[in-house]
């Protein structure tokens, strides 16, 4: 009787060691977020969740585009320049996701804070910006030299804005722009300039008709601190309330020039957002971490072994 040399199919691929991915890739994600197991996945999406809704509902980091706040906030394009500040999405009142909606009031807004709002005008250059609040409804805006006068009387500015003129024109005191016009001759040197407020008319806060000094009901009359280069409520009127996202209430990035708006990081809550709530997700994803691997490698512990 012939014996049959090859074993089985079955026989040989159950042989056969599983061996590790050599992929690279798939071996650092493995690393770093533990194995491919259901429980795994459901504590990552959990973690991710987690950080939508605090995003969503309660504070947003958010990136100074531009120089219209300069002093107070430094912004630069550029990748890793300019400050960063934390938006306080709660303090207004609970927003509806992806939508200018807000059913839920807490706080009113109020003068002098600093807003992240969405542009209520046809083709911004930016969807989201960040300005001071100057104007409440209902109220007699106008600036008159270099103050801010409401219903017909000054408005003296706080300490920290010591430093802030609003004009009722727009200045070109940027170096690189400066530089371009003093190249151009002085008849061309004036027509950029015309150019320039024919592109920005400033008639809100300025001019005294009703239309242009009173701030309707539900808006807020916003600018930005760096009044010579803001192209801010001047030009493009009254901000609707429930386009306000939030209110700014710190620079975070870069840390030497953390800055505290509001006061926050004295109270008990603002620790728990400090302090608190980092510590809680990154000790989850950790939990998450460690579980996944402990329960991957029982899983392999418990394989029955191949016979001889």
């Amino acid at each position: 009787m012939v014996k049959n040399k090859r074993a089985p199919r079955r026989a040989r691929e159950e042989s056969v060691p599983e061996t590790p991915s050599s992929n690279p890739i798939s071996q650092g994600l493995g690393a770093i977020f533990g194995p491919l197991t259901r429980d795994n996945l459901m504590g990552w999406v959990k973690i991710i969740l987690i950080i939508l809704v605090i995003r969503w509902a309660v504070f947003e980091p958010y990136k100074i585009p531009s120089g219209s706040m300069e002093p107070t906030l430094i912004g630069d394009p550029r990748i890793g320049r300019g400050d960063r500040v934390f938006i306080n999405k709660f303090h207004y009142g609970l927003r509806v996701p992806f939508m200018d909606l807000r059913p839920f009031r807490w706080n009113a807004p109020e003068r002098w804070e600093i807003v992240v709002y969405h542009a209520a005008h046809e083709n911004p250059e930016h969807r989201t910006l960040i300005k001071r609040i100057v104007g409440l409804p209902g109220e007699r805006v106008q600036i008159v030299g270099g103050g801010i006068h409401i219903n017909g009387e000054p408005v003296a500015l706080p300490p920290e804005m010591a430093s802030v003129e609003y004009l009722d024109h727009m200045r070109i005191t940027n170096p690189g722009q400066v530089d371009v016009l003093m190249r151009l001759s002085p008849v061309e040197r004036e027509a950029q300039l015309r150019r320039f407020a024919d592109a920005y008319p400033m008639r809100y806060g300025i001019l005294p008709d009703d239309e242009y000094a009173v701030v309707p009901e539900g808006h807020y009359f916003l600018l930005g601190d760096n009044s010579a280069n803001s192209v801010d409520g001047r030009v493009f009127g009254w901000v609707p309330e429930q386009n306000l996202v939030g209110r700014a209430f710190s620079i975070w990035w870069p840390i030497g020039r953390w800055t505290d708006f509001t006061g926050w990081s004295s109270t008990w809550w603002g620790l728990l957002l400090l302090y608190g709530m980092p510590t809680a997700i990154v000790g989850y994803g950790a939990y998450s971490f460690l579980s996944g691997r402990r329960e991957g490698g029982n899983a392999a512990e418990e394989e029955p072994a191949d016979s001889a």
